[in-house]
């Protein structure tokens, strides 16, 4: 426990527990011939008990042969202590302070093993002769006290000076398995045979400590039974990291448990081994705050780190992507899309098997009946696991449809087919309709049907089916239009569309179930005003990933400014990577939070063809240029006759002298003559 408790103490404060130590090989056993003697370092308390697991041999070398002991140089003072000969006789002694307790009539049961259990003022053991009863050894009179002097095993300590050390010579030959210490009833120390860089003496589960005889003599060392290597831990603040168990040998399994706080989420683990090298672990389980994760011990002291991080703060208007989003029969999606004959539908997608309707839809959409302009899927029709293509006036059967398994399903024109994303390269079913290919008159549904009577109208049908969906692309002639993927906005989940920017949820009472949360979109907005069009290519993104943007100017407007801003207010750095005329492409990575572009355009003054603020014979120069095929800032269609012509450098040089535009010019004062002739 102080060693966990240790361990616990270094992990809080985020510093790595106690390095790493050289592995304990376990043994069957220690021996000690009578020339040894082990020093627990624990001094007993008044509510010290022992249990301990051994086998004493009649040895008869000395009067008194001491399995354990401790006293202040006599058995008067803060004794406990406990012989297997007394005497010169072998009859077992129990030594509390002040008594020393004999049985005269029980011989110590020697060369068996046994286990002795003392009390706060006794010791007894099984009954050879009485499987079901004890012997007991009470010390009557005695003064439980507690000790001054640490605990020997195979001897008593009989020091005269408090956590002094000094071996009494009343040493025992006695096999021990394992040695344990109470207080209260509550373990704190386990004593077990092992072996550590060569040296055999008595390892300690609770502390970690070991230590071999404290004589010149050696004890003997049992089987080897292997290798117990030790976890080590560090995490961060914002979480909790639990190990089971800490010590471990090659080849066992060893768990860790990982849970956050609200504020907090998973960061990163890692697992590596005395060397540097990584482990290789699992998640077996996790859950919302927790991951449960498990290795085998290499054999090598391992050390695992665990990384918290702050949970951001998900503004409103961003999205959380999700794994997947899944009806349960209750739900149904409005994609606002009314297809046309020229659409195709992909879902990547699992259907259960759940025999909820009739009817089970998938996606769709008609005009009431399935006869006027029908554009839908059934994995289950009529009753049966059979799925149904309907065009309009058709509604054809199939075969081999894929239930509770990950599928695609590609529907186009008449004729719609699955895959197994396992075996994508092998067709696993589809169906064909003699159906006519048209256009919609109603909204398409997911996880349902739109059976509306009106056109534009929601009629959500009776036909709900149960599905998780992971993704939905929606083309036309080929070309994507709508992309549907699964994410929650403001606490609400449902779908978003990468194409269009918009998101709604289940347009029933009963919310999508959710998949697990994974990268934040923030938004990217923008502002402008008359003179151009500002296009971004995508409407939300995870932060650091590269947005794109166009902007195009109208043919008599130039660009004032473009500034690209975070939440913050902050300017974000942009470039210009591409101009084509009035279009430009600017690029940009994604600030934290979202990011606002902002462009404003700004109206040229007539006749400023070249688009620096005045109306100079320059400007009649760059009309000129723009005749010949050259690229020019402002408008060189200065009379707005629709052509680039000389006479719209006469109207430069009009606009010059104070006239407009599109006024009549016969040459006048400047010479100019505009005549067919």
């Amino acid at each position: 426990m102080k060693k966990l408790l240790l361990l616990l103490t270094a992990v809080v404060a985020g510093t790595m527990a106690a390095g790493a130590q050289d592995g304990i090989v376990y043994l069957s056993y220690i021996k000690s011939t009578g020339q040894q003697a082990f020093n627990t370092g624990y001094t007993h308390k008044k509510n010290t008990t022992i249990e301990m697991d051994c086998l004493v041999e009649q040895d008869h070398g000395r009067a008194n042969e001491a399995l354990f002991g401790a006293q202040l140089g006599d058995y008067k003072h803060n004794a406990l202590a406990f012989y297997s000969r007394f005497g010169g006789q072998d009859f077992p002694c129990f030594v509390r302070t002040g008594v020393q307790a004999k049985d005269d009539e029980s011989s110590f049961p020697y060369n068996r093993r046994q286990t002795l259990m003392t009390s706060q003022s006794g010791i007894g053991w099984p009954d050879p002769a009485d499987p079901t009863g004890d012997i007991v050894i009470p010390a009557f009179g005695c003064t439980v006290d507690a000790g001054k002097t640490p605990l020997m095993i195979f001897d008593v300590n009989k020091s005269n000076t408090e956590g002094g050390v000094q071996a009494a010579g009343f040493n025992s030959v006695m096999t021990l398995y394992e040695f344990k210490i109470y207080e209260n009833y509550n373990l704190v120390h386990d004593y077990c045979p092992a072996k550590k860089n060569g040296v055999v003496g008595l390892y300690d589960k609770v502390t970690g400590s070991f230590s071999g005889s404290i004589t010149s003599t050696p004890f003997v060392a049992g089987q080897e039974l292997g290798s117990e290597y030790v976890v080590s831990l560090q995490y961060n603040t914002g979480g909790t990291v639990t190990v089971d168990p800490w010590k471990a040998k090659q080849g066992e399994w060893v768990q860790f448990n990982v849970s956050w706080d609200e504020t907090h989420e998973f960061d990163d683990a890692t697992v590596t081994d005395g060397q540097g090298n990584n482990v290789d672990f699992f998640e077996f389980a996790s859950g919302t705050y927790a991951k449960y994760f498990n290795f085998k011990m290499p054999a090598s002291n391992v050390f695992i780190q665990v990384k918290f991080k702050e949970k951001k703060t998900v503004p409103a208007d961003a999205i959380v992507e999700l794994s997947y989003i899944k009806s349960t029969g209750q739900q149904a999606f409005n994609t606002n899309y009314i297809h046309k004959a020229s659409t195709s539908v992909i879902l990547d997608c699992v259907v259960e098997q759940d025999h909820r309707s009739n009817w089970e839809a998938l996606f769709g959409g008609r005009l009431g009946s399935f006869h006027h302009n029908a554009f839908c899927f059934f994995s289950r029709t009529d009753g049966q696991d059979i799925p149904c293509f309907n065009r309009s006036g058709n509604e054809p059967r199939g075969t081999g449809f894929v239930y509770n398994e990950r599928i695609a399903i590609m529907a186009s024109l008449q004729t719609a087919s699955w895959i197994r994303k396992s075996n994508p390269d092998q067709l696993a079913g589809s169906v064909t309709t003699t159906g006519i290919v048209d256009d919609g008159k109603t909204p398409m549904l997911l996880f349902n049907l739109n059976t509306s009577n009106t056109p534009g109208g929601v009629q959500i049908d009776t036909s709900p089916s149960c599905m998780t969906l992971y993704e939905c692309i929606i083309y036309e002639d080929g070309v994507p239009v709508h992309r549907f993927i699964p994410a929650k906005k403001n606490g609400v989940v449902g779908l978003y569309d990468r194409m269009t920017g918009e998101f709604s949820g289940s347009i029933t009472a009963t919310p999508f179930v959710a998949g697990e949360e994974g990268n934040i979109l923030y938004p990217v907005k923008v502002e402008s005003n008359a003179g151009g069009e500002v296009k971004p290519d995508v409407f939300a993104v995870k932060t650091e990933s590269w947005v794109s943007f166009i902007v195009t100017r109208q043919m008599d407007y130039t660009i004032e400014s473009i500034t690209v801003k975070d939440t913050e207010g902050n300017d974000v750095y942009f470039f210009l990577a591409q101009q084509d005329g009035l279009e430009g492409l600017y690029r940009f990575q994604m600030p934290e939070g979202g990011a606002t572009i902002n462009v404003k355009f700004k109206k040229i003054p007539a006749g400023d063809v070249n688009g620096d603020g005045d109306v100079t014979i320059a400007d009649f120069v760059a009309v000129l240029n723009a005749m010949a095929g050259g690229e020019v800032e402002g408008n060189p269609d200065t009379n707005g006759d629709g052509d680039i012509t000389i006479a719209d450098g006469v109207a430069v040089l009009n606009i010059m002298a104070g006239g407009g535009a599109s006024a009549a010019i016969d040459g006048g004062d400047i010479g100019v003559s505009v005549s067919d002739d």
